[in-house]
């Protein structure tokens, strides 16, 4: 007998012990631990993050253009009481205003620290060079540039570069 897609994604559950916890997905994950699960059975068909599943089974379609955000900050949690519809940005304000955006040396990438950028910020007062600043540093003029203007960095207080 087929399984409903209802009954696939339940199998694929944890329920938590209290009402408000994150029910846990149990099935396929993606390296960043969001679950997957196929429309149409194992390896038919494309499949779905299961926190948009569950979504559309417990609240209905999702508008064309929005993604589901997890209020828990838990990507395996499919609980749609921890589910809400939002567009790229709100989901990025969201993650940000609890302090999870990759921003300064969290940031993979980053070539500087806050005491660097700080001491940019100084040598420039002291009339430094860009070049001079960016070789110091190890980083281009363009990016020495990008600090103190503010275009990156910008999540640190004005005060903090500014004594």
């Amino acid at each position: 007998m087929a399984q409903t897609l209802r009954d696939r994604f339940y199998a694929k559950v944890v329920l938590p012990e209290t009402n408000e916890g994150c029910w846990v997905w149990t099935g396929w994950k993606t390296v960043k631990g969001y679950g997957k699960i196929s429309r149409e059975g194992k390896g038919k068909g494309p499949s779905v993050y299961a926190h948009r599943l569950a979504y559309e089974l417990h609240t209905g379609e999702i508008p064309v253009g929005n993604v589901v955000c997890h209020s828990c900050d838990n990507p395996s949690c499919v609980n749609p009481a921890h589910l809400f519809v939002g567009t790229q940005v709100d989901n990025l304000r969201d993650m940000a205003s609890k302090g999870r955006s990759l921003r300064g040396e969290r940031q993979p990438n980053a070539k500087l620290t806050e005491s660097n950028v700080i001491e940019i910020f100084a040598m420039r007062r002291d009339g430094a060079k860009l070049s001079v600043i960016g070789d110091r540093f190890g980083v281009g003029k363009s990016h020495v540039h990008g600090v103190l203007t503010r275009k990156t960095w910008k999540h640190l207080a004005q005060e903090e570069v500014a004594s």
